[in-house]
């Protein structure tokens, strides 16, 4: 079991995997970006020990990424030349670690703090339209909620769930598999693009152009009990996140029922 987050160092993303064990773990990748290794293998073969470095599947993100521990980021940091060396290693060490290890995550806090006693109404407005925001990117029931109190509080520095006493966790109902994972599992065909076209066929999905001109696929009411739209933690070139549509294994009974009808 692990948990992914992802954070921001000076616009550059750095993600972390959190072990059942509590080690804490980086996408090797992210690090020699911001410490300007110009190749990652080679940097890991150089710097790091073995011990420290694997290679794991990061369910959120659909793909392998090589992480490294915590030893082998302060290798790599000792070793760059880099200027930015010395302020990633205070922001890591000092507010990042620390954040993880006592709450399992880490917030910039804004520099203006909302009072919220003084501003209720404007504290309302603002969770307000983040729900709707979180709605509009597909998610639901305690899935929206969740997303809507960590916008919250990376905005105002204010956690509407903790100010309620509330605590949510997100729904989960089985294993969740993407259209690849779905067509190696279905036996209705071994290419994703045709599980796509067999899912749109059934009138689970419909393939939509948004607004920026990405073609994107998105639930309709009839799929909407057999899936989850998750984010897969990375943005397109306009700064919008990018969601994946994750599907319940119990669609496959029912693709069956339309193939046979």
């Amino acid at each position: 079991m692990t948990q992914l987050s992802v954070f921001n160092f000076n616009t550059n993303e750095v993600r972390t995997v959190a072990t059942s064990a509590g080690e804490i773990l980086f996408v090797a990748k992210d690090v020699c970006n911001i410490l300007d290794y110009k190749n990652t293998t080679q940097a890991i073969t150089d710097n790091c020990r073995t011990e420290g470095i694997s290679s794991r599947y990061i369910p959120e993100l659909s793909n392998t990424y090589t992480l490294i521990d915590e030893g082998n980021l302060y290798r790599l940091l000792i070793k760059s030349t880099k200027p930015a060396a010395k302020p990633f290693e205070s922001w890591i060490c000092d507010k990042v670690l620390p954040s993880i290890r006592k709450t399992g995550s880490y917030f910039e806090h804004p520099a203006n703090k909302v009072d919220v006693n003084s501003d209720i109404k404007g504290f309302v407005a603002t969770c307000e339209s983040l729900m709707g925001l979180s709605k509009l990117f597909g998610f639901e029931g305690n899935q929206a909620y969740l997303a809507t109190d960590k916008a919250a509080k990376i905005l105002t520095g204010e956690s509407p769930l903790q100010l309620l006493g509330i605590e949510l966790i997100a729904e989960s109902k089985d294993k969740i598999f993407n259209a690849t994972d779905l067509a190696k599992i279905s036996g209705l065909t071994t290419s994703p693009k045709r599980m796509n076209a067999i899912l749109e066929e059934a009138g689970f999905q419909k393939r939509f152009t948004n607004a920026a001109g990405y073609n994107e696929w998105i639930l309709t009411e009839k799929g909407k009990p057999f899936a989850e739209v998750l984010d897969v933690g990375k943005k397109r070139s306009n700064g919008t996140p990018i969601k994946q549509i994750k599907w319940y294994s119990s669609v496959i009974d029912e693709l069956d029922k339309e193939t046979l009808h």
